[in-house]
């Protein structure tokens, strides 16, 4: 049986989302998982990255029978850097600046391509998104997060 692979772009994705599952499981396993009725630190990141790996196979299994051939000119670079630059920074703003300018940093980061075709689109999504996350995680399920920090 030969499978041909009709979408190289879906079929991409699907592989990248099967690795970073597939790593994050891993690393999941490395922290207590508990029970379903009292979950361990690792309980959610395994069931996240399980279904992660699940979306990738349905993205694989799907490629395989699209209509149309696409293909995979060329892989957006900058696009991967701007996200992983957006990632880092609010890793390492969350603890010294607070939520509030490490959600502005990350989405601001991750809408990159937004800011030149349609920059208040842009602009209002940073402050939607930034709202949310402060009223959800601060303010809905209580998390210990300070919003704002002036001092570093």
């Amino acid at each position: 049986m030969q499978f041909k692979i009709v979408n190289q772009k879906e079929f991409a994705a699907g592989v990248l989302f099967v690795v970073i599952g597939i790593g994050w499981s891993v690393l999941s396993l490395q922290l207590k998982l508990g029970q379903a009725t009292r979950m361990g630190p690792g309980y959610f990141p395994l069931c996240m990255s399980i279904a992660l790996a699940g979306i990738g196979l349905l993205s694989m299994v799907r490629s395989t029978r699209a209509l149309e051939l696409v293909t995979l000119e060329h892989f957006p670079l900058i696009s991967l850097l701007f996200l992983i630059v957006g990632m880092v920074g609010f890793g390492l703003l969350i603890r010294t600046a607070g939520l509030i300018p490490a959600s502005l940093w990350v989405v601001a980061f991750s809408c990159h391509r937004l800011w030149k075709s349609r920059p208040i689109e842009a602009a209002i999504l940073c402050i939607a998104f930034t709202a949310a996350a402060s009223l959800i995680f601060v303010y809905g399920l209580g998390l210990p997060l300070k919003l704002y920090s002036l001092s570093f």
